[in-house]
């Protein structure tokens, strides 16, 4: 508990977070906001000291963090597309094809429809001109 101590309190030190490892990596210069590189002696892992993630060097820790984010956001979009339904409807001869971003609100059946670009659900209301 001591060594936890030290090293959650300690800004030149971290734990290593390759797998398996258990090692206390430490850095001589800590700077603030700043992705620094280092390499574990142990696991030979190398990673940014700042935020634990592999090394990206030249991107900041803040910018990988949104960019992280964006990509979640994006594939959570791409699973709403593969879930969606499409409809296909006969007017006067021609066959229509009806794609509606909706699936069924698991608690209630309810039709709901992605509309906008984040996840956010609304009831869905599909009408043809």
């Amino acid at each position: 508990m001591l060594i936890n101590t030290f090293v959650e309190t300690n800004r030149l030190t971290k734990w290593c977070p390759g797998k398996s490892c258990s090692t206390i990596v430490k850095i001589q210069s800590y700077l603030a906001d700043c992705a620094q590189m280092i390499s574990c002696d142990m696991c030979k892992t190398t990673f940014c000291f700042q935020c634990l993630r592999q090394w990206h060097d030249p991107v900041q820790c803040e910018l990988l963090k949104k960019w992280e984010k964006k990509n979640r956001d994006e594939s959570m979009t791409s699973e709403w597309i593969v879930a969606s339904k499409f409809y296909i409807l006969r007017i006067n001869d021609k066959v229509n094809l009806f794609f509606l971003d909706t699936k069924e609100c698991p608690n209630c059946q309810a039709s709901i429809e992605k509309n906008g670009g984040c996840n956010h659900m609304s009831k869905s209301f599909a009408y043809v001109d």
